[in-house]
């Protein structure tokens, strides 16, 4: 019974302590003003072929043409968004072993 008592307990501050470190990481700033953003997801490729979806982005890269926008940037992954990078690199006319295990 002490054993568990003591097995709880120290759970318990685990938690606590675990609660609290996220709580701080509410706290921390990024590096970039945060405010005033606007994620807009775009898939340029469902236009079709690869040179309109270039020029989709470069008309989406011009803040000038939209009034009360100061800054546009482009990124594979969303900022913030909890993603990870799982993209693999292929090279044509080569095929990869199959690992064994």
């Amino acid at each position: 019974m002490v054993a568990q008592v003591s097995l709880s307990l120290l759970l318990l501050i685990a938690a606590g302590l675990f609660i609290r470190s996220l709580k701080n990481l509410q706290g921390i700033r990024p590096g970039f003003e945060t405010r005033s953003l606007l994620p807009s997801p775009v898939n340029p490729t469902l236009n079709g072929t690869n040179a309109s979806a270039f020029a989709i982005l470069r008309q989406l890269t011009r803040p000038q043409r939209t009034p009360g926008v100061n800054a546009v940037t482009l990124a594979v992954m969303p900022l913030l968004d909890g993603n990870e990078w799982d993209s693999t690199v292929t090279v044509e006319g080569y095929t990869a072993r199959k690992a064994s295990g």
